[in-house]
C-alpha cells in the first residue's frame, strides 16, 4: 500500500491536522457569539474545502493513467466544487428566503449525479485504450434527473421535504424528510456500495483485495456520520463539519482510498519499480549523467556509453552494452556475456591439458555456436534499429519540448501514438518475415486495423476493408509502409480515411480515400501509385505485387 511511503505519511498527516483545525474552529463558532469570528470561520472552512476539491482534481489528472477513467473522477470533483460553491453563495450573498431555499435544493442534483460518474469510472478498470461502456448504462441518468427535478420543484409537492408551516415560515428549521429524500439516500448508498464491490472484482490481485477494508470502513463511517448530522441538526448539537463539507470529505476520502489501497492503478511508484528490476540498466541525460539505475545496474565509462550509441559494445569481457535514445537522454542496458570469456578460457585449458583433438573441436564448436547466436541477435537488433530509426526520431521531434499546458498537447500526443503504433507493427512484420518465408497477407490487415484505431483517437473517422484470403509476400511490408506515409501526409487536414486492400486481376492493390477540404496533391518518388482528387476526396491507389496462382 502507498500509505507506507514517507511522503504520503507526511502529506496525509498534514491533511488530518488541517481537518482537525477546521473542525475545532467550527465548534468554537457555536459558543462564540461574535459576527466577525463567525464570518471568518465560514469563509475559512468554505475556502478550505473548495481548495481541497481543486487540489484533489489536479492530483487525479496527474496520477490516473486512463483518460476515460480520469474524466469521470474529474466530473465528480466538478460536482463537489459546484456543491460547495452553492453553499457559499447561499450563506454569503443572499437574504431572500425563496432564493435561499432554491439554493438549498441545488445541493442535491450534484449529490445525485456524482455517484453515477464514480460508477461509470469502474467500467474502465482493466480495459484497454479505446474501450467504451455500453450506452444502456447511461439510462441511469433518467432516474437521476427525475430525483433532481423532484428536489428542485419541492415547493409544489413537498415530496422531498415537508414543511410544518403552510406559509413556509421558519422553513429551514421546521421540516421533515419525505419519501424522495429517502430515495436519494438509498440511491447514493447503493451506487457507492456497487462502486466498491465492482472495483474489488476488477482487481485480480488477491493481496490487494485485503486492503478493501479501508474503503469499506470509510463507507460505513460516512453513513454513521450522516446519521449523526441529522440528529445534531435537530438538537442543535455542535459538530466539526456542516453537511456539505462532510459530504465532500466523505466522497473524496472514499474514492481516494480506492486509489491508495491500489485497487485503482496510478502512475505513482514507477521509479521504485524500475530500481527493483532485474534488468541491468541505467538512464542518463544527453551528457551521460546517470539519473536512474536498477539494483543490477552497472556503471560504464563515458567512452563505452558513447560507443554504444553506434552499436552494441562489449566491456570487461563481461557485459555487452546496448542503447536506445530517449527524449532527453539515453537508456543503456547490459547483457551478461561473461560465459563467452569462460568458454574461451576453457578452450585454452583444453588445448594445453588434453591431446585429444575431438575435445578441442567440441569446445570450439560450442564457442562458435554461442558467437553465431549472439551475432544473429545483433543482426536482428541492428536491422530493427535501421528500419525504425527515422520513425523514432520523428516521434521524438513530435514530442520535443511538449508542455502539458500547451494548446496542442493532446494533438501532438495522439500524433505520437500513431507513430509509435506504426513502429511496433513494422517491427512485428519484420520479425514474422524473418522466421517465415511467405509473410501472411492477414498481418497487413491486422496492422492497418490497429493504426486506424489511433487515427480515430486523433479525431479522424477511419475504416478499412481487407481481403485476408490474398497470398502474402514481401509486398505486405511495402504496402503497409506506403499506407502509413499517406496517413502522415494528410493527417493534419484529413476528415476521414478509408482503406481497401483488394485483388484486381492478378494484382494486389491498396486504395486509400482521404476526405479533405484543403487541396494537397500526394507526391512521393520511387513508388508505383495513381492519384486523383475530385475537390473533396483524394484517392491514392498503390500496386502491391502480382498474385501467385
Amino acid at each position: 500500500m502507498k500509505f507506507n511511503s514517507k511522503s504520503y505519511v507526511a502529506t496525509y498527516s498534514l491533511l488530518v491536522g488541517l481537518l482537525i483545525v477546521v473542525g475545532i474552529i467550527r465548534i468554537i463558532s457555536f459558543y462564540v457569539n461574535n459576527p466577525i469570528y463567525n464570518s471568518l470561520e465560514f469563509i475559512f472552512t468554505s475556502v478550505f474545502f473548495l481548495a481541497l476539491t481543486i487540489v484533489w482534481a489536479i492530483s487525479i489528472s496527474r496520477r490516473i493513467l486512463s483518460e476515460p477513467f480520469k474524466r469521470q473522477y474529474i466530473f465528480v470533483a466538478a460536482y463537489l466544487f459546484f456543491f460547495l460553491l452553492v453553499k457559499f453563495v447561499r450563506y454569503r450573498f443572499t437574504q431572500d428566503e425563496m432564493v435561499s431555499r432554491a439554493l438549498w435544493y441545488l445541493y442535491y442534483p450534484p449529490m445525485i449525479m456524482l455517484p453515477l460518474n464514480a460508477l461509470f469510472a469502474t467500467f474502465y478498470l482493466g480495459k484497454e485504450e479505446g474501450y467504451h461502456i455500453n450506452r444502456l448504462w447511461y439510462l441511469l441518468y433518467i432516474p437521476a434527473f427525475i430525483l433532481s427535478a423532484l428536489v428542485i420543484t419541492n415547493d409544489y409537492h413537498q415530496l422531498t421535504f415537508h414543511f410544518n408551516n403552510p406559509d413556509l415560515l421558519n422553513w429551514d428549521n421546521e421540516y421533515t424528510y419525505s419519501v424522495v429524500y429517502f430515495l436519494i439516500v438509498a440511491w447514493i448508498a447503493i451506487i457507492f456500495i456497487i462502486v466498491l464491490i465492482k472495483t474489488i472484482i476488477s482487481c485480480h490481485n488477491t493481496k490487494l483485495k485485503k486492503g478493501a477494508i479501508i474503503p469499506f470502513s470509510i463507507l460505513g463511517g460516512g453513513f454513521i456520520g450522516f446519521f449523526l448530522l441529522i440528529i445534531a441538526g435537530r438538537v442543535e448539537f455542535p459538530l466539526p463539519y456542516s453537511f456539505p463539507d462532510f459530504f465532500t470529505l466523505f466522497v473524496v476520502m472514499f474514492l481516494e482510498s480506492l486509489i491508495q489501497v491500489n485497487l485503482i492503478r496510478t502512475n505513482v511508484g514507477y521509479v521504485g519499480f524500475y530500481k527493483n528490476s532485474d534488468l541491468a540498466s541505467i538512464i542518463t541525460d544527453k551528457n551521460f549523467n546517470v539519473y536512474y539505475t536498477t539494483t543490477q545496474g552497472y556503471l560504464f565509462s563515458y567512452d563505452y556509453m558513447q560507443k554504444a550509441l553506434q552499436g552494441p559494445q562489449v566491456a570487461d569481457n563481461k557485459w555487452r552494452l546496448n542503447s536506445i535514445p530517449l527524449k532527453h537522454g539515453y537508456f543503456f542496458w547490459a547483457d551478461e556475456v561473461s560465459y563467452i570469456a569462460e568458454l574461451e578460457e576453457k578452450l585454452k585449458d583444453i588445448g594445453v591439458s588434453l591431446d585429444e583433438e575431438n575435445e578441442i573441436i567440441q569446445a570450439e564448436s560450442e564457442l562458435k555456436e554461442k558467437k553465431l547466436k549472439i551475432e544473429k541477435q545483433d543482426e536482428i537488433y541492428n536491422k530493427i534499429n535501421e528500419l525504425v530509426r527515422n520513425d523514432i526520431i520523428y516521434t521524438s521531434e513530435v514530442l520535443k519540448d511538449l508542455n502539458p499546458d500547451s494548446p496542442d498537447y493532446e494533438k501532438k500526443t495522439k500524433e505520437a501514438l500513431i507513430s509509435i503504433c506504426y513502429i511496433k507493427r513494422r517491427i512485428n512484420l519484420f520479425l514474422i518475415s524473418y522466421n517465415e518465408k511467405n509473410l501472411p497477407f492477414k498481418e497487413l490487415c491486422y496492422s492497418i486495423n490497429e493504426i486506424l484505431n489511433y487515427v480515430k483517437l486523433y479525431g479522424i473517422e477511419a475504416s478499412h476493408t481487407c481481403d485476408i484470403s490474398l497470398s502474402g509476400g514481401d509486398d505486405v511490408i511495402y504496402m503497409f509502409e506506403q499506407i502509413y506515409k499517406v496517413i502522415l501526409f494528410y493527417l493534419d487536414i484529413a476528415e476521414s480515411i478509408f482503406i481497401n486492400c483488394y485483388r484486381d486481376g492478378n494484382g494486389k492493390y491498396a486504395r486509400i480515400l482521404v476526405d479533405h477540404s484543403i487541396e494537397r496533391p500526394y507526391q512521393i518518388d520511387g513508388v508505383d501509385y495513381e492519384y486523383e482528387y475530385d475537390g473533396t476526396t483524394s484517392t491514392i491507389t498503390i500496386l502491391g505485387g502480382k498474385i501467385d496462382e
